[in-house]
């Protein structure tokens, strides 16, 4: 009897370690599979960011080009601007010079 009871004893705790290294292999997976999703989620991340900071770098370089445009436009206007005062004074100049 305590020779069955043994027995009885061995194969229950047999069972439980078995119950619990497939409970852990269970886990092992799960957290693998955990692993490699955020593993995913990073590296995606991490392609956002690169394509987001192109986008910064391409919107300065616009930004930049903008400017440069507005400033020779500014510039060309300002010249024209003289040139039409001096325009108007040799014509102011000729009138008085006709007139006398």
């Amino acid at each position: 009897a305590e020779t069955q009871m043994a027995v009885d004893d061995a194969d229950r705790k047999a069972r439980d370690a078995l119950r619990d290294r497939d409970e852990a292999r269970a886990d092992a997976d799960r957290l693998s599979n955990e692993l490699r999703e955020a593993k995913s989620k990073e590296y995606a991340a991490v392609d956002e960011l690169d394509a987001c900071r192109r986008r910064l770098e391409e919107d300065a370089v616009a930004r930049d080009t903008l400017r440069r445009e507005l400033e020779d436009a500014q510039k060309a206007a300002h010249e024209g601007e003289q040139q039409a005062a001096s325009a108007r004074a040799d014509e102011a100049r000729l009138r008085g010079e006709l007139a006398a």
